[in-house]
């Protein structure tokens, strides 16, 4: 079945970024960290000796962290069910049932970087989460737009709503 294509008809649906889209964020996150061990090593080489261990700890956990977050955006998918949507990311699996969400919109952010969008959940008491596998930097990107009809309707046949 084609990623973020399902049928809502009781049975699963993936939401993820496709092959291609998952090479290239993973190939930006190994270019990012390149660049940020490069920055590391200049900062402990010109930092007095006394305190080179504490900018290589401080550049090696800034390293770790960053990788680690855009790994999470290459990799992350969400399993759309009867009963709700189960996310898969890199820190593990989270399920929200439909009854728990109140609305599912799409946002638009604007950075330095450019212009993505990303699919959010409102859950009742106010939380919320980010659909993992579901984001785009393209405008009009009609595969993120048949992911978030797939949510869309998914949710209207579990809730009513």
């Amino acid at each position: 079945m084609p990623q973020g294509q399902g049928t809502p008809d009781g049975q699963t649906a993936w939401i993820r970024l496709d092959a291609t889209e998952r090479a290239r964020y993973q190939r930006r996150t190994g270019i990012a960290a390149a660049a940020l061990v490069g920055l590391m090593v200049v900062a402990v080489l010109v930092a007095p000796p006394a305190t080179r261990w504490w900018w290589g700890t401080l550049g090696a956990v800034f390293v770790v962290v960053v990788s680690l977050n855009m790994y999470h955006h290459a990799t992350g998918a969400t399993l759309l069910t009867a009963a709700g949507m189960e996310f898969h990311t890199v820190l593990g699996r989270r399920f929200v049932p439909w009854s728990e969400i109140a609305a599912v919109q799409e946002r638009r952010h604007t950075t330095r970087g450019g212009t993505y969008w990303q699919i959010h959940l409102i859950q009742l008491h106010g939380r919320t989460r980010t659909v993992p596998g579901a984001h785009t930097s393209t405008p009009d990107d009609p595969g993120f737009a048949r992911k978030l009809a797939l949510i869309h309707d998914y949710r209207a046949r579990a809730t009513g709503r």
